[in-house]
């Protein structure tokens, strides 16, 4: 298998560009005397599930941290880790699994974004996702930003409308 080289350039410009505009909210709470009360707070589907994820867990989960309080008390993030994967079409379009998410993530950050939290969702910088390695999932191979790191990130933002 002939692997690519890393475009570092682009890889830190992403990166950068990320950090910018993550930190940008923060930074402006800081500067006009507005400290943020706790760190970035959430909740991630890998530590518990891996790949072993679908709509109705990540649902479940936005559920939850709401019902018990947890929202009122500072975490607002739902981050979908790996293992929503669909593989890649002809174009290199990211695609969903759709035996998991049935609906799409448009529907699960909607979802999210109506119970007042956030929608956070993970990608590899590589070629592939962690778990195409660590846990065999298959369907994760070739489905990492890298070589499609713009492609990605607007879908991901725009089209699904996720919040980081």
């Amino acid at each position: 298998m002939k692997t690519k080289k890393v475009n570092w350039k682009t890889f830190m410009s992403i990166l950068i560009s990320i950090l910018f505009f993550t930190d940008l909210g923060l930074s402006q709470n800081i500067t006009s005397g507005n400290r943020p009360k706790t760190p970035i707070m959430g909740w991630a589907s890998w530590n518990n599930f891996h790949v072993k994820i679908d709509e109705k867990t990540i649902q479940s989960q936005a559920d939850f941290m709401v019902s018990t309080g947890m929202h009122d008390e500072g975490y607002s993030y739902i981050n979908i880790d790996d293992g929503y994967f669909g593989g890649r079409d002809k174009n290199g379009n990211l695609l969903i699994n759709l035996k998991k998410f049935p609906q799409g993530m448009k529907a699960v950050a909607d979802y999210i974004h109506f119970k007042g939290l956030k929608a956070g969702i993970y990608s590899d910088a590589g070629i592939n996702t962690c778990t195409s390695k660590w846990d065999k999932d298959t369907i994760g191979s070739g489905c990492g930003l890298f070589g499609h790191e713009h492609q990605d990130l607007n879908m991901v933002l725009k089209d699904w409308g996720s919040t980081s």
